[in-house]
């Protein structure tokens, strides 16, 4: 029976799983909890006027109009593709704004203006992408010349605004550095993006980055979606004040609503005690249909998906006043309510990482999905128990994009083959990828991304991996990636929980099966 967003299972029961870019039906055991996120909040009834209200009433400093003066250089920069996931229905809403934004500089006779994608270390955007997330009327009136990607690289327009009085450097674009305003439009997709952490990372560079993705911030940062209780934001927010004191600056900061699926696959938001015969019918379907369809028509198919958000917040002015809105927003949408942790954490794991957009999810991107996010989906304390068991539904393919990610496949066949231990692989061969010039030239001349990016991707699950005791997936395809990151395997849940039964040495172990998506924040009481 269901009450609210925690339901127990009262017998074995039928769920339709994420399995990569498939699907699967597998049955939980009586007695799971089900943690399922909460309902979507309705949204605003016009995103475009709750936006021009939020820039004209802003927290913290004037009106935006009233900021803008005649023979000003202002840089707008907005969050890459990595946000949301997935990408949203159009038009996006970094398009509404921006075009907003735009109106009010033409008005006020504003020539001088740069639009920047803050990739930080991430893959440079593609046109078409830019078209995605801006539409094609700013991509045509900007791109190349006046819309274009960070270059991290660039060491002639990377300047250094100072440091920390924990000797944390902060560098950022000189474009940025020099402009008489920056506006940052930020999509707040979680509790983890925004705020400080949108200048501090997103148009930063590796000098920068390296103070906060690291082994030992992360492994004392606990929970990232608990911003508060987070090393990673503190070092951030002690960053982004260093910048304040030196850019003058403005944020629009936008919360979405969790309305994920478009109608014709709404069925998968649904709790399992409301799936009507038609649901179950669609379920089976899918889960009969897509595992034959080839990988790359499944990608592909994925790719095409657009989220069906709704803005349910917008607010703008000063970075920590607006940004203590959004987290708000943020928690009443996402949050959920538990008492007590787990043995046993279940997830289905869908190829959703904001790091294989229109790409691939390699082995390495599945751990920082599953160890490194979807274990951090809480506050307070893990869902899971001390030395408790995690189990995942997921196909972990030893597949690559050989574009995206070549210093992964680097990363994956060099390194994890000789160690997993984050330490010692920070120690031995961050510096290398870092700075090796090939890896360099690819982020910066093609689409890859950069070349310490796959170490970052591992140190964020480093915590997760230290915690818990055992990893079994159910239904992977590669017995050598299994072996490679030492994990079990299992052809079904059932399996899976009579192997962490052994485990654990328990015969009537607790377990939670945590529903995403939708995002979901649980907070473990």
């Amino acid at each position: 029976m269901g009450i609210g967003n925690v339901s127990y299972t009262k017998e074995d029961t039928d769920f339709i799983l994420f399995y990569g870019n498939s699907f699967i039906i597998d049955k939980m055991p009586k007695g799971t909890r089900v943690i399922y996120p909460p309902k979507p909040i309705k949204g605003v009834a016009d995103a475009g006027e709750a936006i021009e209200h939020a820039i004209e009433h802003p927290y913290g400093t004037k009106p935006f109009s009233k900021l803008l003066k005649r023979g000003m250089k202002v840089t707008i920069a907005f969050d890459d593709i990595s946000v949301p996931l997935p990408p949203m229905k159009k038009p996006d809403l970094r398009q509404v704004a921006i075009e907003l934004i735009l109106k009010k500089l033409k008005d006020k006779g504003i020539e001088d203006i740069r639009l920047i994608s803050a990739i930080c270390l991430h893959r440079k955007m593609t046109k078409k992408e830019f078209e995605m997330v801006l539409g094609r009327r700013i991509v045509k009136s900007f791109y190349p010349e006046r819309l274009y990607n960070l270059d991290a690289e660039d060491k002639e327009n990377m300047v250094r605004i100072g440091e920390t009085e924990q000797h944390a450097i902060v560098e950022t674009n000189r474009r940025v550095a020099e402009s008489d305003l920056v506006v940052y439009i930020n999509i707040n997709f979680v509790s983890m993006d925004g705020g400080h952490k949108s200048f501090a990372t997103g148009l930063a560079n590796y000098a920068t980055v390296r103070h906060t993705h690291n082994v030992d911030t992360l492994m004392k940062s606990r929970s990232y979606f608990d911003p508060e209780k987070s090393m990673l934001h503190h070092i951030l927010d002690r960053q982004g004040k260093l910048i304040e004191r030196h850019v003058k600056t403005f944020r629009l900061e936008m919360a979405l609503n969790n309305d994920l699926f478009p109608k014709p696959l709404g069925f998968l938001s649904k709790r399992h005690y409301e799936l009507t015969n038609s649901d179950k019918i669609k379920s089976k379907l899918l889960a009969s249909v897509m595992p034959k369809i080839p990988k790359f028509l499944q990608r592909r198919i994925a790719s095409g998906l657009r989220g069906n958000y709704e803005l349910i917040g917008a607010f703008a002015g000063d970075v920590e006043k607006v940004h203590k809105k959004i987290v708000e927003k943020n928690f009443r949408q996402y949050e959920v309510n538990v008492n007590g942790q787990s043995d046993i954490l279940i997830g289905n794991v869908p190829d959703m990482s904001p790091y294989s957009v229109n790409s691939i999810l390699n082995p390495i991107l599945f751990v920082c999905l599953f160890h490194g996010y979807f274990f951090n989906l809480y506050r307070n304390k893990p869902i899971v128990k001390k030395n408790g068991v995690m189990i995942a539904v997921h196909p972990l393919y030893e597949d690559f994009h050989k574009i995206h990610h070549p210093s992964y496949i680097d990363f994956y066949e060099n390194i994890l083959t000789k160690t997993l231990d984050a330490k010692e692989i920070e120690k031995k061969y961050e510096r290398d990828f870092a700075l090796n010039p090939e890896y360099i030239k690819l982020y910066r001349n093609s689409h890859a991304y950069h070349g310490v990016h796959p170490f970052y991707m591992w140190y964020w699950s480093c915590y997760c991996l230290s915690y818990i005791g055992k990893t079994i997936i159910v239904g992977a395809k590669s017995k050598r990636a299994l072996k490679i990151l030492n994990f079990d395997h299992a052809k079904n849940i059932s399996e899976a929980i009579e192997k962490a039964k052994a485990f654990l040495k328990k015969e009537n172990p607790s377990i939670t099966f945590l529903r995403v998506p939708p995002i979901a924040t649980v907070k473990v009481r």
